[in-house]
């Protein structure tokens, strides 16, 4: 979920090509500093926080993300992100 989309998605390099990675941080969106990472346990599900700087042509501004996720072996075999959009820095 973003704050202008609801995603869905089974196939990885649509996940990560076109959803994630391809839409979110395209080149004219630098990624400056990577302001925090969190990791811990929600029942049986893994969580992820992160907390990004970025530098777009119109200012600079905070993303956040906050993933829940289930692995088999080495590979994610379910995700749930929820992302704050680009809020002005600050």
């Amino acid at each position: 979920m973003t704050p202008g989309k609801f995603w869905e998605a089974t196939d990885v390099d649509v996940v990560v090509d076109e959803m994630m990675l391809g839409t979110w941080f395209v080149p004219e969106r630098q990624i400056t500093n990577v302001l925090s990472v969190t990791t811990d346990r929600v029942g049986s599900l893994d969580r992820v926080g992160y907390r990004f700087a970025v530098k777009r042509s119109d200012g600079e501004f905070v993303i956040e993300q906050q993933a829940y996720l289930e692995t088999d072996g080495d590979t994610i075999s379910w995700l749930r992100i929820m992302c704050s959009g680009f809020l002005p820095a600050m």
